[in-house]
């Protein structure tokens, strides 16, 4: 789960689309999209590896395009 928020406007981003994709230690990709929980955006995902996954979040913003990714120890 995810919040956006605007720093220059000090205020949260409650519109936006998007898409996340995982990659598990042995290379496998899942993909799904944002959906909007009221201002709080999720995707389900499976963590069946222990390991390192990468979180590559892609997603558009006042037609501004971003990126943000990660990596997240699952143990």
């Amino acid at each position: 789960m995810v919040k956006f928020f605007n720093n220059d406007m000090n205020r949260q981003i409650k519109n936006t689309i998007g898409k996340i994709k995982v990659i598990n230690p042995s290379g496998k990709e899942q993909t799904g999209s944002l959906k909007n929980y009221n201002g709080v955006f999720a995707a389900n995902f499976i963590f069946n590896e222990k390991g390192k996954y990468g979180v590559i979040c892609m997603f558009k913003v006042d037609e501004r395009k971003l990126l943000t990714k990660f990596w997240y120890p699952h143990e």
